[in-house]
């Protein structure tokens, strides 16, 4: 089985639990400084554990902002 399941298997995932990925908007979250240090904490830390280059990035989930987009 391929490990590597990108996109499309967090698609998958969130469609067996019921998120209709189609209908809800995601952007890009504006973190505190802190709340970036723990992210690139964590970043570092995978990347010694693994070994391979980790980006991790945060979003910000709007259902609201979804809607309004399929209005328009």
């Amino acid at each position: 089985m391929n490990k590597r399941h990108g996109a499309q298997g967090k698609i998958r995932k969130n469609a067996k639990r019921g998120i209709d990925v189609n209908s809800t908007a995601f952007f890009v979250a504006h973190l505190r400084e802190g709340a970036l240090q723990q992210v690139k904490d964590l970043e570092k830390r995978l990347r010694e554990e693994t070994g391979e280059e980790i980006v991790l990035v945060a979003y910000k989930h709007d259902i609201t902002a979804a809607g309004k987009e399929d209005k328009e």
